[in-house]
């Protein structure tokens, strides 16, 4: 029988020491998202779980990058959950890091959504987060917005590109596919008159 959604919720729960209990609490959003997105969906016959973010990324075969947008966009979430948290500066790189690893390698069409089903970014996200939890005294220097900004905006720099990416990647592959079929692809006479 499967689980649902709170019991799954429940079982990566961290048992926490009394004023560290109500912390478990607010990390919660972290937890449900690495549910959703990597660990909502089991694959009968085997141990392995997928979730929205490979379904999502598949989008893309459409010419559409809205499901890596999504998907990336919601990445994120555990990196301002991770500063609102006050965890070290070397555990917000490895999770900046997760997410660089999934937009970077979610961005090659196929081969990425395969990647995503077993990288599974933001369940490792939640593990720094619960770990760090799980601790509750971290000797490392805590993370700061002005530490993390230029993170989070390399993050979205690189993001974007991967989304440019993951366009182009796919529009080669339908040029490819239609001109083996014997099909002419349209040619854009761009005849820009600039000045007299």
């Amino acid at each position: 029988m499967s689980s649902t959604a709170p019991e799954q919720a429940r079982s990566t729960e961290v048992a926490l020491p009394g004023d560290v209990a109500p912390v478990q609490e607010k990390a919660k959003a972290t937890g449900a998202i690495a549910w959703l997105m990597d660990e909502v969906i089991p694959i009968p016959g085997t141990n392995v779980k997928i979730g929205l973010d490979p379904l999502l990324g598949a989008f893309s075969a459409l010419g559409l990058p809205v499901g890596d947008a999504v998907t990336n966009g919601v990445s994120l979430v555990a990196l301002v959950e991770a500063v609102r948290r006050g965890l070290p500066f070397k555990s917000m790189m490895q999770i900046a890091g997760n997410i660089l690893m999934n937009a970077g390698f979610g961005s090659v069409p196929v081969i990425g959504n395969i990647f995503s089903v077993f990288f599974r970014s933001n369940s490792r996200n939640r593990d720094v987060i619960n770990e760090h939890l799980r601790k509750a005294i971290e000797t490392g220097e805590p993370a700061s917005w002005w530490r993390v900004v230029p993170v989070l905006v390399f993050l979205v720099v690189f993001v974007l590109g991967a989304l440019t990416l993951n366009m182009l990647l796919w529009a080669f592959l339908a040029a490819l596919l239609l001109k083996n079929l014997g099909w002419e692809l349209p040619q854009l006479n761009l005849n820009l008159h600039l000045g007299n």
